[in-house]
């Protein structure tokens, strides 16, 4: 009888896990909207924006120890749009090199505005954390899929995009 009550409370938990993570990523998938630029304070994200027609906009101050955002329209990178029974089969990275540090870290763009027949380059986005002593951020964009050869990027024609940091750790 022990045994039943301690699989139920399992199965609860493991519910309670599940309902966490449900309105996490729901919280992700409302990000559909315009951000408004806040004001530059310690604790705050800064987001880095690539926007169609090649425009790129800095909200707030990129300081080494706290997390960025970086939102991507995946216009910019139209390039492979290979589908397989309904399923999205291409993707978009970011490579990121932390300078003085060589230090290199590459993320896949997550999709946060679905495509559908009116969007059909969806708006995307990822997360990661400014290595400590960063003083500049260096980035570039791949595009490709497993089903076509070949890759496209998104790097300023070779010279990519640069974004200077505040090595200051904050505590």
């Amino acid at each position: 009888m022990a045994r039943r009550t301690d699989r139920a409370h399992g199965a609860l938990r493991g519910s309670a896990v599940f309902a966490r993570v449900r309105q996490r990523w729901r919280a992700i998938l409302d990000m559909s909207g315009p951000i408004d630029a806040t004001p530059v304070s310690s604790g705050v994200m800064a987001v880095l924006q690539f926007l169609p027609g090649w425009v790129e906009r800095t909200i707030g101050e990129i300081r080494a120890g706290l997390p960025i955002r970086i939102e991507y329209e995946s216009e910019r990178l139209a390039s492979y749009r290979d589908w397989h029974t309904g399923v999205r089969f291409w993707w978009i990275r970011v490579h990121v090199l932390f300078h003085p540090a060589p230090d290199t870290r590459t993320e896949a763009l997550a999709v946060i505005r679905p495509e559908t027949a009116d969007t059909p380059h969806p708006l995307m986005e990822c997360e990661l954390l400014v290595r400590a002593g960063t003083t500049q951020l260096e980035m570039w964009f791949e595009n490709g899929s497993p089903m076509s050869p070949g890759t496209a990027w998104d790097s300023r024609y070779g010279s990519n995009y640069l974004f200077d940091g505040n090595p200051v750790e904050v505590d």
